[in-house]
């Protein structure tokens, strides 16, 4: 049972939206019609949090967009670890990648940090 029931915020519309995972499967390798990321896609819902705004960040190899946004979700959302890579988020479409799952699963959500790797 969880110690705090937060199902009512997670997916109130007035705080969540939606978003889609790009899951790592366990399967990638040839196949018909060549090579397979072994990858799926989850359309899934609940709160997003920017954690950092957005950013320029100037190279010599040019110019990036970078940020952090927090995905709280009762669906689960993976980091990596030795069973595959993280999960990466598009949401306003842009991508993020997975870099850390706060474990609060015990709660009945999970709260994940992406930070930013498209767009303009």
């Amino acid at each position: 049972m969880p110690l705090v029931n937060v199902s009512m915020i997670v997916n109130s519309p007035a705080f969540a939206q939606g978003f889609t995972i790009n899951r790592s499967t366990n399967s990638p390798g040839f196949g018909l019609g060549g090579y397979s990321s072994g990858t799926t896609q989850i359309n899934m819902w609940g709160a997003i949090q920017p954690i950092e705004p957005e950013s320029l960040d100037m190279t010599p190899e040019g110019d990036r967009v970078v940020g952090q946004v927090e995905f709280i979700s009762q669906q689960p959302i993976y980091e990596t670890n030795p069973n595959g890579i993280s999960d990466t988020m598009t949401w306003r479409g842009q991508l993020y990648r997975i870099i850390s799952v706060k474990p609060w699963s015990d709660n009945g959500y999970y709260r994940a940090v992406g930070t930013r790797m498209s767009g303009e």
